[in-house]
């Protein structure tokens, strides 16, 4: 298991903890990717990182570089 690298340290509870922002948007987007490809239905997946208000939906603001 990654313990601590320049990338990552260990945080509580076992987890890993990625350093770089980039990582992390890879690693969600990757995840993301693989719930698509899974069969998971896209307005489910879109839901994940929108919010409703005032009855539109509007994207998650600091989400927004994992959707670009």
């Amino acid at each position: 298991m990654c313990r601590h690298t320049t990338l990552t340290e260990e945080a509580p509870g076992g987890r890993v903890w990625w350093h770089h922002a980039s990582t992390q948007t890879y690693l969600a987007g990757r995840w993301l990717l693989g719930l698509l490809k899974a069969g998971c239905p896209v307005p489910t997946v879109i839901n994940l990182f929108t919010r409703e208000v005032d009855g539109q939906r509007h994207l998650v603001p600091s989400l927004r570089e994992l959707i670009a």
